[in-house]
């Protein structure tokens, strides 16, 4: 979830993070936060703001690995993306978010 929304619920209002009480998945994770170290700050200060007291939260976030480093050299081809929706989206995200997905998975 990202910042702003979380700005909207009053303290104490989760036992776990908005995504895990809704059942979906975290639609903006830490990666995406365009501005590092500040942004995580902020965000973990409102993320333990809303929860409740032994409340939790669950990250998932890229890890660099061979097989990641394999899914982007696939993004990187046309074909791949012209066949795949999701292969696109990963190429387009990174285009666009290069400098901070970079700086996260560094």
């Amino acid at each position: 979830m990202h910042l702003a929304a979380l700005l909207a619920f009053w303290n104490g209002r989760f036992s776990r993070s908005p995504e895990l009480e809704s059942g979906s998945r975290f639609p903006e994770p830490l990666h995406h936060l365009p501005a590092l170290p500040e942004d995580l700050e902020k965000t973990f200060s409102e993320m333990q703001r809303v929860l409740r007291k032994g409340g939790r939260v669950v990250f998932v976030e890229p890890w660099l690995t061979p097989f990641l480093r394999f899914v982007h050299a696939v993004s990187e081809n046309r074909l791949a993306r012209r066949l795949s929706n999701k292969m696109d989206a990963l190429a387009a995200m990174i285009q666009f978010e290069r400098r901070t997905y970079e700086q996260w998975l560094t």
